[in-house]
């Protein structure tokens, strides 16, 4: 679950062509550059000195003592080791792809051969490795570096540079560097954008800790949204007609001291719906997907279920936990979400084949606190508006940097008064909200992140 957290890290907020990028190789999705430098590709992992190491499928080991009374591997901690080792060889293989394809013209690699003597390329395994990956080894050249006991000696003895206050200022940060907004986004962050600003400040672009309210009451029947989301959706991905197998696993990963009573009713009551039977049976699930937009907007998220009827039609479902809206209304981030995902769906499954028309594609959010459903207007013409206002909506937050550009809910809905409009049915509730806010309650104080934001 770590190695599937990281490889959704969120890329870097940075966009200025004169800059040179410094970043982690997660960060570096979704962008190229001219030249790309990778450095270290000598560097091994640590050896793994864990004394007790679990990894489903295996089992849990542990180390034993011998008979001299020293601890060492048991057979299954040395095969969850290797195991564990495979995992990761397999994940630095990734992370090289997606480093190595960043770069547009030029890609330079370095590493390091430590020795007393100079290495071979059979002896460099890292380097064999790595022009194996290429099908004509002419695209690479190889320059061998010696530096001996002789160079560094040399080297330390240089004087010390001495650099003027003008070479300093030559050298200082750029003035954009840290002024330019994020330019990559998801659903759920255009909804909590949406929902508050600031929350979505602390979040998304500071990069801070969310605060549970329930912490102080982790052995209850009540879980936080987010949690009670993650078990239903996980249950629903696991569901082969076991509801109890099923959630027991998903709480199990997900919160593994809730009851489940509240999850377990509403998936047991949209199991049995209309709405659930008639999902075609051939289906697609948790498909991730990467979405290079207009602009250089990059949308990255996770399509809960595609469905695929025999005449090639698609049924599009993503599942919602949350309160259900009011009759024929739906938060326009949610259909901001569900048109996001038919274009991906149009692009990656429902291209045309030629001479033939484009394949159906419905799109429904599926409320499961009382079984109602709410679909994309089938108009290509009405979701292909609700597409480009989302565009719209994250052109508009990539220019956004700093915490005052991102009003919290409070002041939205105050300003929002101020200019007799209304701003998502908080309005004609803030000044009620206003004193309980001051005293710590209402919306704001089940906000992760009220312990940081001053509401001003």
């Amino acid at each position: 679950r770590l190695r599937a957290a990281e490889a959704r890290e969120t890329t870097a907020n940075l966009d200025a062509d004169d800059a040179v990028h410094i970043m982690t190789i997660h960060k570096s999705k979704g962008l190229e550059f001219g030249t790309v430098f990778l450095p270290y590709l000598n560097s091994n992992t640590q050896p793994d000195t864990t004394e007790i190491k679990y990894l489903r499928g295996v089992g849990l080991g542990i180390k034993a003592p011998n008979p001299e009374g020293v601890l060492q591997n048991t057979n299954i901690l040395q095969k969850v080791k290797e195991e564990d080792k495979k995992l990761d060889l397999e994940e630095r293989k990734r992370q090289l792809y997606v480093a190595m394809t960043r770069a547009e013209d030029r890609l330079i690699m370095t590493g390091i051969a430590e020795g007393k003597r100079e290495k071979t390329l059979d002896e460099l395994s890292w380097l064999k490795q790595l022009l194996q990956i290429y099908e004509n080894d002419s695209v690479v050249e190889i320059k061998n570096i010696v530096v001996n006991e002789k160079d560094v000696s040399e080297l330390e003895q240089l004087p010390t540079l001495e650099v003027s206050n003008e070479q300093l200022a030559a050298i200082a940060p750029l003035s954009l560097y840290g002024k330019n907004g994020r330019r990559c986004f998801s659903p759920s962050s255009l909804q909590t954008y949406l929902h508050c600003q600031r929350e979505y400040f602390y979040q998304y672009v500071m990069g801070l800790p969310p605060v549970d309210p329930l912490v102080n009451f982790p052995i209850t029947n009540s879980i936080s949204a987010k949690d009670l989301g993650s078990i239903v959706h996980r249950a629903l991905e696991l569901y082969k007609g076991d509801l109890d197998a099923a959630l027991a696993q998903a709480i199990k990963e997900n919160a593994p001291l809730y009851q489940g009573d509240e999850a377990r009713a509403m998936l047991a009551g949209y199991l049995v719906s209309d709405l659930y039977k008639r999902i075609p049976q051939t289906q697609l699930r948790e498909q991730a997907f990467t979405l290079y937009a207009e602009n250089d907007i990059v949308i990255s998220g996770i399509i809960d279920c595609l469905a695929f009827t025999p005449d090639g039609s698609m049924l599009l479902v993503d599942y919602k936990t949350g309160k259900p809206p009011a009759a024929g209304a739906v938060p326009e981030g949610y259909a901001y979400q569900l048109a996001i995902y038919e274009k991906v769906v149009r692009e990656r499954w429902g291209r045309a084949k030629e001479g033939e028309p484009a394949p159906k594609i419905s799109s429904e959010l599926h409320f499961l606190r009382n079984n109602c459903v709410w679909c994309l207007p089938t108009a290509q013409e009405k979701s292909a508006d609700y597409y480009a206002a989302a565009l719209k909506l994250c052109t508009e937050i990539s220019k956004k940097s700093t915490e005052k550009d991102f009003p919290c809910r409070l002041l939205q809905a105050t300003q929002a008064e101020q200019n007799h409009t209304n701003f998502q049915n908080d309005v004609t509730e803030s000044k009620k909200n206003e004193e309980n806010i001051t005293k710590g309650v209402a919306f704001c104080s089940s906000c992760p992140y009220n312990y940081v934001c001053n509401r001003k």
